[in-house]
């Protein structure tokens, strides 16, 4: 693991732990509804997928996080692979997205048991800039997922 992405694992981990303590205020401890909050590790994915849309300075990114050994980051271009009329028909839809992936062989299908589903986001990165420098849109990332659990869980 490189220096870029111990960075941007502590700070992924900052912004969710202070998601959850906003969200649960200062006297409640029961964090089990929180999958990261536990001590259990996950593997954080950014996926770069085609989007008409997208403006000429920003890229489209699938996150999600997967049930791991260990925290870490994947980072995965299929820009071009989804840069089909098919892929442009369903990436309004999380789920059909990453279907998409599996099927077209992009993403291994036993990596789908392994998502924690609240965690499955869209979000866009400043275009030419590393994704791991972008600490505002990778905490976000963090506190949609806290939000996903907390509102999946109430």
């Amino acid at each position: 693991m490189d220096d870029n992405e111990r960075e941007a694992l502590t700070i992924m981990k900052k912004a969710y732990q202070d998601e959850i303590a906003y969200i649960m205020g200062v006297n409640n401890t029961d964090f089990s509804r929180f999958y990261w909050a536990n001590k259990r590790r996950l593997k954080m994915y950014f996926i770069k997928i085609f989007d008409s849309s997208s403006i000429k300075i920003s890229e489209k990114y699938i996150f999600f996080a997967t049930k791991d050994t260990s925290d870490s980051i994947e980072i995965l271009d299929f820009e071009k692979e989804t840069h089909t009329f098919e892929f442009e028909n369903i990436s309004h839809n999380n789920q059909k997205v990453l279907n998409y992936l599996v099927s077209n062989k992009f993403l291994s299908k036993d990596i789908i048991p392994k998502i924690v589903p609240e965690s499955i986001n869209i979000t866009f990165f400043v275009k030419n800039f590393d994704i791991l420098t972008q600490s505002s849109v990778l905490s976000n990332c963090l506190k949609k997922f806290a939000d996903a659990e907390y509102k999946k869980n109430s």
